[in-house]
């Protein structure tokens, strides 16, 4: 009976940490962000809201990158952008924020990247 309680409570120890620490990730992910945006060398200042699940944010250079509005979900290893605005035939999708980008985060520094693409932002 005790050896049965021992292994509940270690399993509910060990599926609390599983889960914690996307919910620590997601706190420290929520807020204002600037900083560059990179592609093969060029470079952009953006902007990046993340609150409460939902982002939006914006460029100082026309359409590089496209920073629409839309919902995000954090797993353990990568963030997914779900873009909810309709964009024209004529807009490169690949400058768009959407899918799912690799980060890491680091004090008050995020850092977003996929395939070459990087985000270096900084909590405001």
């Amino acid at each position: 009976m005790r050896q049965l309680i021992r292994h509940r409570i270690l399993l509910a120890v060990m599926i609390i940490s599983m889960f914690g620490c996307c919910e620590d990730d997601s706190l420290l992910i929520e807020g204002a962000f600037e900083g560059k945006f990179s592609r093969e060398g060029r470079e952009s200042i953006v902007s990046l809201y993340l609150i409460d699940h939902q982002y939006y944010g914006s460029s100082d250079t026309e359409r590089f990158p496209y920073i629409f509005d839309g919902r995000y979900i954090i797993f353990k290893d990568s963030i997914e952008f779900i873009n909810h605005s309709p964009y024209f035939a004529n807009i490169d999708g690949t400058l768009v924020l959407d899918g799912k980008w690799g980060y890491q985060i680091n004090g008050d520094s995020l850092f977003l990247s996929r395939f070459g693409d990087q985000y270096r932002l900084i909590k405001q």
